[in-house]
Protein backbone atom coordinates (compact mmCIF):
# COMPACT_ATOMS: atom_id res chain seq x y z
CA UNK A 1 0.00 0.00 0.00
CA UNK A 2 1.32 3.29 -0.90
CA UNK A 3 1.77 5.84 1.69
CA UNK A 4 3.04 9.41 1.34
CA UNK A 5 6.23 9.23 -0.72
CA UNK A 6 7.08 6.22 -2.38
CA UNK A 7 10.31 4.91 -4.21
CA UNK A 8 11.49 1.87 -5.88
CA UNK A 9 15.30 1.22 -5.25
CA UNK A 10 17.23 -0.97 -8.00
CA UNK A 11 19.77 -3.13 -7.47
CA UNK A 12 22.03 -0.78 -8.85
CA UNK A 13 21.49 1.69 -5.82
CA UNK A 14 18.87 3.71 -8.23
CA UNK A 15 16.15 5.59 -6.20
CA UNK A 16 13.32 5.59 -8.32
CA UNK A 17 10.68 8.32 -7.55
CA UNK A 18 8.18 10.65 -9.10
CA UNK A 19 6.25 14.33 -8.15
CA UNK A 20 3.17 13.06 -9.79
CA UNK A 21 2.49 9.74 -7.74
CA UNK A 22 2.84 7.96 -5.21
CA UNK A 23 2.08 4.25 -7.09
CA UNK A 24 5.17 2.03 -6.99
CA UNK A 25 3.10 0.27 -10.12
CA UNK A 26 3.26 3.61 -12.19
CA UNK A 27 7.26 4.38 -10.89
CA UNK A 28 7.79 0.65 -11.94
CA UNK A 29 5.77 1.35 -15.49
CA UNK A 30 7.02 4.36 -16.05
CA UNK A 31 10.73 2.98 -15.60
CA UNK A 32 9.94 0.72 -17.75
CA UNK A 33 11.02 -2.58 -14.61
CA UNK A 34 10.09 -5.94 -15.21
CA UNK A 35 7.88 -7.62 -11.89
CA UNK A 36 8.75 -11.11 -13.35
CA UNK A 37 10.72 -12.33 -10.59
CA UNK A 38 10.46 -12.80 -6.93
CA UNK A 39 13.47 -14.65 -4.79
CA UNK A 40 15.73 -12.56 -6.70
CA UNK A 41 14.25 -9.24 -8.12
CA UNK A 42 15.96 -6.41 -9.09
CA UNK A 43 14.27 -3.97 -7.64
CA UNK A 44 12.26 -3.35 -3.82
CA UNK A 45 8.89 -1.39 -3.23
CA UNK A 46 10.15 1.33 -0.42
CA UNK A 47 8.20 4.28 1.28
CA UNK A 48 8.63 6.92 3.74
CA UNK A 49 5.57 8.17 5.56
CA UNK A 50 4.90 10.91 8.56
CA UNK A 51 4.44 9.01 11.87
CA UNK A 52 1.03 11.23 11.96
CA UNK A 53 -0.65 13.29 10.08
CA UNK A 54 0.71 16.70 11.44
CA UNK A 55 4.33 15.24 10.70
CA UNK A 56 3.72 15.90 7.18
CA UNK A 57 4.83 19.35 7.62
CA UNK A 58 7.69 18.58 9.74
CA UNK A 59 11.71 18.26 8.35
CA UNK A 60 12.31 16.59 11.51
CA UNK A 61 13.61 13.00 9.82
CA UNK A 62 12.78 11.81 13.29
CA UNK A 63 9.45 12.61 12.82
CA UNK A 64 9.17 10.37 9.50
CA UNK A 65 9.57 6.82 9.07
CA UNK A 66 10.88 4.09 6.65
CA UNK A 67 9.01 1.19 5.00
CA UNK A 68 9.50 -1.63 3.32
CA UNK A 69 6.18 -2.37 1.01
CA UNK A 70 6.61 -6.07 -0.16
CA UNK A 71 6.61 -9.27 -0.11
CA UNK A 72 8.32 -11.51 3.33
CA UNK A 73 10.86 -12.57 0.57
CA UNK A 74 13.70 -9.88 0.46
CA UNK A 75 16.47 -10.09 -2.47
CA UNK A 76 19.71 -11.23 -0.74
CA UNK A 77 21.16 -8.11 -2.31
CA UNK A 78 18.70 -5.77 -0.71
CA UNK A 79 19.27 -7.65 3.08
CA UNK A 80 22.82 -8.00 2.97
CA UNK A 81 22.89 -3.64 2.92
CA UNK A 82 20.22 -2.74 4.28
CA UNK A 83 21.31 0.32 5.92
CA UNK A 84 23.21 1.36 2.87
CA UNK A 85 20.25 1.52 1.14
CA UNK A 86 18.14 3.17 3.43
CA UNK A 87 20.31 5.77 3.56
CA UNK A 88 20.17 6.08 0.25
CA UNK A 89 16.35 6.16 -0.02
CA UNK A 90 16.45 8.81 2.85
CA UNK A 91 18.42 11.12 0.64
CA UNK A 92 16.79 10.71 -2.08
CA UNK A 93 13.53 11.74 0.09
CA UNK A 94 15.12 15.20 1.76
CA UNK A 95 15.87 15.61 -1.72
CA UNK A 96 12.22 15.06 -2.81
CA UNK A 97 10.83 16.92 -0.26
CA UNK A 98 12.55 20.30 -0.78
CA UNK A 99 11.28 20.05 -4.29
CA UNK A 100 7.69 19.98 -3.33
CA UNK A 101 5.97 20.15 -0.31
CA UNK A 102 9.01 21.92 1.74
CA UNK A 103 8.56 24.60 -0.94
CA UNK A 104 5.12 25.25 0.23
CA UNK A 105 3.54 27.81 2.17
CA UNK A 106 2.57 25.76 5.44
CA UNK A 107 2.09 28.29 8.19
CA UNK A 108 -1.56 29.18 6.31
CA UNK A 109 -2.29 25.56 7.16
CA UNK A 110 -1.08 25.20 10.34
CA UNK A 111 -2.55 28.13 11.42
CA UNK A 112 -6.06 26.63 9.81
CA UNK A 113 -5.41 23.42 11.84
CA UNK A 114 -4.77 25.08 14.88
CA UNK A 115 -8.55 26.92 14.53
CA UNK A 116 -10.40 23.95 14.03
CA UNK A 117 -10.94 23.41 17.88
CA UNK A 118 -12.18 26.65 18.45
CA UNK A 119 -14.72 26.19 15.88
CA UNK A 120 -18.47 25.75 17.33
CA UNK A 121 -19.61 23.13 15.55
CA UNK A 122 -23.80 21.95 14.99
CA UNK A 123 -23.98 25.56 17.30
CA UNK A 124 -26.20 27.24 14.43
CA UNK A 125 -25.33 30.64 15.49
CA UNK A 126 -24.18 32.32 12.55
CA UNK A 127 -26.10 33.46 10.11
CA UNK A 128 -27.84 31.23 7.20
CA UNK A 129 -26.69 32.99 4.02
CA UNK A 130 -29.50 33.35 1.06
CA UNK A 131 -27.44 31.07 -1.02
CA UNK A 132 -27.72 28.03 0.86
CA UNK A 133 -30.27 25.41 0.33
CA UNK A 134 -31.63 24.77 4.02
CA UNK A 135 -32.72 21.71 4.94
CA UNK A 136 -33.89 20.53 8.49
CA UNK A 137 -34.82 17.67 10.74
CA UNK A 138 -35.55 16.63 14.29
CA UNK A 139 -32.59 15.14 14.35
CA UNK A 140 -28.74 15.87 12.73
CA UNK A 141 -29.01 12.46 11.35
CA UNK A 142 -32.56 13.43 10.03
CA UNK A 143 -31.59 16.43 8.86
CA UNK A 144 -28.48 15.06 7.04
CA UNK A 145 -30.93 12.68 4.93
CA UNK A 146 -32.94 15.39 4.03
CA UNK A 147 -29.57 17.35 2.27
CA UNK A 148 -28.63 13.40 1.22
CA UNK A 149 -32.40 12.86 -0.43
CA UNK A 150 -32.44 16.79 -2.21
CA UNK A 151 -28.89 15.99 -3.74
CA UNK A 152 -30.14 12.54 -4.66
CA UNK A 153 -32.67 13.83 -6.81
CA UNK A 154 -31.13 16.72 -8.34
CA UNK A 155 -27.99 15.34 -9.05
CA UNK A 156 -28.17 11.64 -9.14
CA UNK A 157 -26.21 11.44 -5.66
CA UNK A 158 -22.75 13.78 -6.75
CA UNK A 159 -21.76 14.64 -3.37
CA UNK A 160 -2.87 16.47 3.86
CA UNK A 161 -5.10 14.86 5.96
CA UNK A 162 -4.25 16.61 9.62
CA UNK A 163 -7.15 18.61 8.68
CA UNK A 164 -9.80 15.89 8.44
CA UNK A 165 -8.26 14.30 11.88
CA UNK A 166 -8.97 17.88 13.61
CA UNK A 167 -12.16 18.06 12.34
CA UNK A 168 -13.62 15.05 12.96
CA UNK A 169 -12.44 15.32 16.27
CA UNK A 170 -13.56 18.66 17.06
CA UNK A 171 -17.38 17.71 15.93
CA UNK A 172 -17.30 14.01 16.49
CA UNK A 173 -19.13 14.98 20.13
CA UNK A 174 -21.72 16.72 18.69
CA UNK A 175 -23.15 15.00 15.93
CA UNK A 176 -21.60 11.99 15.24
CA UNK A 177 -21.54 10.53 11.61
CA UNK A 178 -22.27 13.75 10.21
CA UNK A 179 -18.13 14.97 11.89
CA UNK A 180 -17.48 13.29 8.64
CA UNK A 181 -18.79 15.95 6.68
CA UNK A 182 -17.01 18.63 8.97
CA UNK A 183 -13.55 16.52 8.36
CA UNK A 184 -13.96 16.21 4.33
CA UNK A 185 -14.50 20.40 3.75
CA UNK A 186 -11.49 20.72 6.48
CA UNK A 187 -9.09 17.96 4.39
CA UNK A 188 -10.48 19.75 1.19
CA UNK A 189 -9.95 23.72 2.74
CA UNK A 190 -6.51 23.04 3.76
CA UNK A 191 -5.60 21.47 0.50
CA UNK A 192 -6.79 24.44 -1.39
CA UNK A 193 -4.55 26.46 0.93
CA UNK A 194 -1.09 24.76 -0.13
CA UNK A 195 -1.67 25.46 -3.41
CA UNK A 196 -3.72 28.52 -3.36
CA UNK A 197 -1.29 30.50 -6.26
CA UNK A 198 -1.66 27.19 -8.33
CA UNK A 199 -5.40 26.74 -8.44
CA UNK A 200 -7.95 29.19 -9.91
CA UNK A 201 -9.45 31.80 -7.56
CA UNK A 202 -13.13 30.38 -7.70
CA UNK A 203 -12.14 26.94 -6.75
CA UNK A 204 -10.08 28.55 -3.64
CA UNK A 205 -13.74 30.11 -2.96
CA UNK A 206 -15.56 27.59 -3.33
CA UNK A 207 -13.76 25.51 -0.88
CA UNK A 208 -13.58 28.88 1.49
CA UNK A 209 -17.39 28.95 1.40
CA UNK A 210 -17.78 25.32 2.26
CA UNK A 211 -15.94 26.04 5.47
CA UNK A 212 -17.78 28.40 6.35
CA UNK A 213 -20.81 26.95 6.88
CA UNK A 214 -19.39 24.60 9.46
CA UNK A 215 -17.92 27.94 10.91
CA UNK A 216 -21.43 29.40 11.53
CA UNK A 217 -22.46 26.04 13.36
CA UNK A 218 -24.53 24.24 10.73
CA UNK A 219 -23.47 21.24 8.82
CA UNK A 220 -22.57 20.96 4.91
CA UNK A 221 -23.90 17.94 2.77
CA UNK A 222 -22.38 18.31 -0.38
CA UNK A 223 -23.31 21.02 -3.46
CA UNK A 224 -24.94 20.69 -6.66
CA UNK A 225 -23.82 22.74 -9.64
CA UNK A 226 -22.16 25.15 -7.36
CA UNK A 227 -26.02 25.14 -4.92
CA UNK A 228 -24.11 24.83 -0.93
CA UNK A 229 -26.72 21.76 0.47
CA UNK A 230 -27.05 22.80 4.12
CA UNK A 231 -28.80 20.70 6.79
CA UNK A 232 -29.87 21.77 10.37
CA UNK A 233 -32.10 20.57 13.83
CA UNK A 234 -35.55 22.17 13.83
CA UNK A 235 -35.55 24.92 16.39
CA UNK A 236 -38.21 23.73 18.77
CA UNK A 237 -40.83 27.29 18.68
CA UNK A 238 -40.99 29.26 20.97
CA UNK A 239 -44.08 28.77 23.44
CA UNK A 240 -46.64 31.51 23.88
CA UNK A 241 -47.25 33.03 27.06
CA UNK A 242 -51.40 32.90 27.98
CA UNK A 243 -52.53 35.42 29.83
CA UNK A 244 -53.55 34.29 33.43
CA UNK A 245 -57.01 35.61 34.18
CA UNK A 246 -57.84 37.23 37.23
Amino acid sequence: MCNFWSCILTREGKVLWSEATSSHETIIQENDLKDNKLQDRDFVRLEVHPKTRMDLFSKDKGKWEFKIDEAVTLPEWFVLEQSHWEELVWISWEQAMKKSLWKLSLKPVLDFIESIPKVKFFSMKGKIQTSWHMFYGETWSAAWDAARGAAGGAAGGTAWDAAWDAARGAAGDAAGDAAGDAAWDANLFARCLLVKDKIAKKHFKHAMARWKVWQAGYGLKCDVNGKLYVYAIKKPKPKKETEVKK
